[in-house]
């Protein structure tokens, strides 16, 4: 069964790596990789227009969310399950689009989706309704930039995208609902 659904996220990963542009690889390597250079000063101004002088409630609930998930993405599951990245395998390795070099050797759970959907997360409990399809958006779209860039199978960050919801939800519930609920600034 395993070898089964392997099989079908090795398809799917080969039709979404396959169908790249190369004019598109350095717009989609800025996304996956520094457009955190823009989300990050946009949570700032965000959290500073509602929370005022709380907002630093929301930048180390990110920080901390950020943190957890990239942890656990790496030395629980990555390190533990040992899951070759795509450009690794032999079978495949051939196939696979690979326009920066193919990172570390695994990549169960995606580190870049889990992250990016803590932060999400953090937005979405913090925000409400208001901003969350941005964010939510933005962490859809590094999901997909981490298969187009071959370094992903598609499992690979969807599971890295849960985790980092688990990751979100559990600060939120733990640290930012408390510390915003108190009228007190530190």
């Amino acid at each position: 069964m395993f070898d089964a659904i392997n099989k079908i996220d090795q398809d799917i990963f080969l039709k979404i790596n396959s169908s790249h542009l190369n004019e598109l690889d350095s717009l989609v390597k800025f996304i996956s990789d520094k457009s955190w250079f823009i989300i990050l000063p946009a949570i700032i101004v965000l959290s500073i227009l509602k929370y005022k002088k709380k907002f630093w409630v929301i930048l180390l609930s990110i920080s901390l969310a950020w943190g957890l998930a990239d942890l656990t993405s790496t030395r629980l599951f990555k390190y533990n399950i040992k899951r070759l990245r795509p450009c690794h395998v032999a079978e495949i390795k051939d196939k696979t689009y690979v326009p920066y070099g193919c990172g570390g050797n695994y990549g169960f759970v995606s580190s870049h989706a889990a992250n990016s959907m803590a932060i999400a997360v953090v937005m979405f409990a913090s925000f409400e309704y208001t901003y969350i399809w941005l964010f939510l958006v933005w962490s859809i779209i590094i999901c997909y930039t981490r298969i187009y860039l071959g370094v992903h199978y598609p499992a690979d960050v969807v599971f890295g995208a849960v985790v980092g919801a688990i990751c979100g939800i559990i600060i939120n519930m733990m640290i930012t609902k408390k510390l915003l609920k108190n009228n007190e600034v530190f």
